[in-house]
Order: C-alpha cells, then structure tokens, then sequence
C-alpha cells in the first residue's frame, strides 16, 4: 500500500490546487495582504485563470497555505444614556392600563 501511494503520479486535483495557491498568493500579496476568502476568490474569478473554482476551495486553500485577511474592529456604541438626574420625569409611571380611549397619549421624543 505505502509503495503503492509512493509510484502513483501526483493527482490532477493536487496540481491544480498548487497553481490555484500560487494564484491566491500573488494576488493576497498584491492587495497589500488583507483580502479575505471572499475577495480573495471574487479576483481570481475576475482574472479567471483557472476557470470558475468554488469559493470553499480557496477557503480550503487559504487555510492550508496560512492566509489570513484582516479582520474588522468590532463597533463601540456611539450613544451615551444621560445620567439619571438629567433625565424626564417619568409622568405615566410606567402605567399604560386606561379604561377609555385617548386617555393618555404617549411619545417617544429621539
């Protein structure tokens, strides 16, 4: 078995990942090294050296060969609740039970 695997020809799928990777490399290293799986595979498409290839074949190739794009920082919030001093007085009393229409109207000034 193990003399067997040793004789055999490389396989046509190996090959063609290994000049898919060059690929993928040259154009990770050209976009300054910080596209993703997705871009990654949107440009080799637009070049279409190779075809069409699916997009989980470059995420596999690009896992084997150790690329990583670069991530986006996670968002802070940009609004800051007022202290509670400053705040309306709360006139409803979180008591919205009426026993007739348009007793009390409620809105929400933001």
């Amino acid at each position: 078995m193990y003399y067997a695997h040793k004789s055999r020809p490389t396989s046509t799928r190996s090959i063609r990942d290994k000049q898919i990777t060059r690929a993928l490399r040259r154009i990770f290293a050209d976009n300054y090294s910080c596209y993703g799986a997705r871009k990654l595979w949107a440009e080799n498409i637009r070049e279409s050296a190779f075809g069409h290839i699916a997009r989980c074949t470059g995420q596999r190739l690009m896992a084997s060969d150790g690329l990583v794009g670069i991530r986006r920082r996670k968002k802070r919030p940009s609004t800051r609740s007022a202290d509670a001093d400053q705040s309306p007085v709360d006139l409803v009393d979180r008591n919205f039970a009426v026993t007739a229409p348009n007793m009390l109207w409620v809105a929400d000034m933001t």
